[in-house]
C-alpha cells in the first residue's frame, strides 16, 4: 500500500540579500538619517547665510587656509608668519585631514572656479559625512563586543545623538573631529577583534598570528589618528592603561600574558613610530610627540618584560617592575 507523503517536498528557501538583512538595514537607515539631520538641520541655514563660514575656530581656519592654498595655487603652506606664531614656526595642527579633503575640493573647484568657496563647502560637509560613517562603524563595534544586533543599534544611536559629538561634527564645523571619531571607532573595533582572537593554550600559534594581524590593522588606524590629531594622548593613555590591567588579569588567572601583551604593543608601537617620524620631520618632536612616544615604548617594554617573567612568582616580579616604572617616570 502506498503511503501518502504529508511533508512538503518544496525546499525551505532562506531569505538572502536584501530580504535577509532588511530589518537591520531599515533600522540603521533611520539612525543614519537622524544622525545627518541633527548635524545639518540646525546649522546649515546660519552657515549658508554667512557664506559657508566655518565654525570650528582656529583648527577649521587652519584647515581652510591649507586646503584653499593647495587648491588655488598648488602651494603647500606649513610656515606663515601671519598665522603661526612665533614667526617662522611650523603649524602644530596636523595637515593630514586637509590633504585628504584636497581631491574633493579640487574637483569641486573645477565647477566653481573659487578655491576658497570649494574648500569651505568640502570642509563644511565633512563633519556630517564622517559622523555618519562613525555611526555605521559604531554599529559593527557594538555588535562585535556584545554579540547582539540590539547592542549595535544602541551604540550607533548613542554616537548619532551624543551631544558632545554632535556639537563637534555639525555642518560647517570643519575641524575634522568627526573623521577622528570614525578612525577611533575603527581602531577599537580591530583591537577588540585582536583581543578576542588571542588563544592561550599551547599550539595556538596560528590564532596568535591572526590576532597580531588585527592588532597591526588597529595600529595603522591609530597611527593615522595620531598624525591627524595632536591631542592623541587622550586615546593612547587609556589603551596603555587597559594593556597593563589586561596583562595583570591574565597573569593572576594563570594564563600566558605574552600574547595579549604583544597585541597591545603591536598596536601602540606602530602608532608611536608613525607619530615620531611624522612630527620629527616637521620639527615638532618636543612639542607634540616626544612624551607620548616615550610612554608607548616604555610601557610596552615594561609590560612585555613582566609577561616574559610569568613563570616567576608575581610577588617577586610585580614589585620590581612597579619600582622601575616609578623610578623612571619620576626621573623624567
Amino acid at each position: 500500500m502506498r503511503k501518502i507523503n504529508t511533508e512538503s517536498t518544496e525546499a525551505q528557501e532562506k531569505p538572502v540579500g536584501f530580504k535577509a538583512n532588511r530589518t537591520p538595514l531599515v533600522i540603521m537607515g533611520v539612525i543614519v538619517l537622524i544622525a545627518a539631520f541633527v548635524r545639518v538641520a540646525f546649522s546649515v541655514g546660519t552657515s549658508v547665510d554667512s557664506g559657508f563660514a566655518l565654525s570650528g575656530g582656529s583648527v577649521s581656519t587652519n584647515n581652510l587656509y591649507i586646503l584653499s592654498e593647495l587648491v588655488g595655487s598648488g602651494a603647500f603652506v606649513l610656515v606663515d608668519g601671519s598665522l603661526y606664531y612665533p614667526f617662522g614656526s611650523v603649524s602644530t595642527a596636523p595637515f593630514l585631514f586637509a590633504l585628504l579633503m584636497y581631491p574633493f575640493a579640487a574637483l569641486l573647484n573645477v565647477f566653481l572656479s573659487d578655491a576658497t568657496l570649494a574648500s569651505s563647502i568640502v570642509l563644511a560637509f565633512s563633519g556630517p559625512v564622517f559622523a555618519v560613517a562613525a555611526v555605521i562603524a559604531s554599529y559593527f563595534l557594538g555588535k562585535q563586543i556584545l554579540k547582539s544586533k540590539l547592542a549595535g543599534y544602541l551604540t550607533a544611536l548613542f554616537v548619532a545623538l551624543c551631544p558632545v559629538f554632535v556639537k563637534e561634527s555639525v555642518f560647517s564645523n570643519g575641524t575634522g573631529t568627526s573623521f577622528i571619531m570614525f578612525l577611533l571607532v575603527l581602531c577599537v573595533f580591530f583591537l577588540f577583534k585582536a583581543i578576542e582572537t588571542v588563544g592561550y593554550r599551547e599550539g595556538e600559534e596560528a590564532t596568535h598570528k591572526k590576532a597580531y594581524g588585527f592588532a597591526a590593522i588597529a595600529g595603522v588606524i591609530l597611527a593615522i589618528t595620531e598624525i591627524t590629531w595632536v591631542d592623541y594622548r587622550a586615546i593612547l593613555v587609556p589603551i596603555l592603561a587597559v594593556m597593563i590591567v589586561q596583562v595583570l588579569v591574565d597573569r593572576f588567572k594563570g594564563k600566558n600574558p605574552m600574547p595579549m601583551a604583544l597585541v597591545y604593543s603591536i598596536t601602540v608601537l606602530i602608532a608611536a613610530v608613525a607619530a615620531g617620524v611624522y612630527y620629527g620631520v616637521l620639527g615638532l618632536w618636543d612639542q607634540v610627540a616626544s612624551g607620548s612616544v616615550f610612554l608607548a615604548v616604555f610601557i610596552s617594554a615594561l609590560v612585555a618584560g613582566f609577561a616574559a617573567t610569568a613563570k616567576k612568582p608575581w610577588t617577586l616580579t610585580l614589585p620590581i617592575f612597579v619600582i622601575v616604572a616609578v623610578e623612571v617616570l619620576v626621573a623624567i
